[in-house]
């Protein structure tokens, strides 16, 4: 099972270059495997049904655990994407893009508003 974010679906943002997000992700995806952290899921870039896009490996991640839940018992991995997200400029970071799987592996999801000319980091 994968995640699919076509170009065409992305919504306009006034501040990020339309149709760049996909492109975004697999960037941060290319990044995290260089550097070896954090754990970002697989993602390709596809021709499928809605045009052009990323495909990502879906995580089942644990119900109720996120950022929140996991900030006191994986401190490590938590500083990791944060870090991450500093180097790539996340400007979108939510609580819910940490997510725990059933191994206790922290993955980090959600990478399309990033790599911005501006300092971005805001959430």
């Amino acid at each position: 099972m994968a995640i699919y974010k076509p170009e065409r679906g992305e919504s306009p943002l006034w501040d990020f270059p339309a149709g760049t997000l996909y492109k975004r992700e697999m960037a941060s995806f290319l990044i995290s495997s260089f550097i070896g952290w954090p754990l970002i899921p697989r993602t390709v870039i596809r021709e499928a049904e809605h045009g052009v896009g990323t495909l990502q490996v879906f995580v089942r991640a644990l119900a109720n655990e996120n950022y929140f839940s996991l900030r006191s018992t994986k401190k490590e991995e938590i500083c990791k994407i944060f870090s991450f997200d500093c180097l790539i400029n996340n400007a979108d970071r939510k609580g819910g893009h940490c997510i725990l799987d059933k191994a206790g592996r922290v993955w980090s999801i959600d990478h399309g508003l990033t790599f911005h000319h501006l300092p971005k980091i805001r959430t």
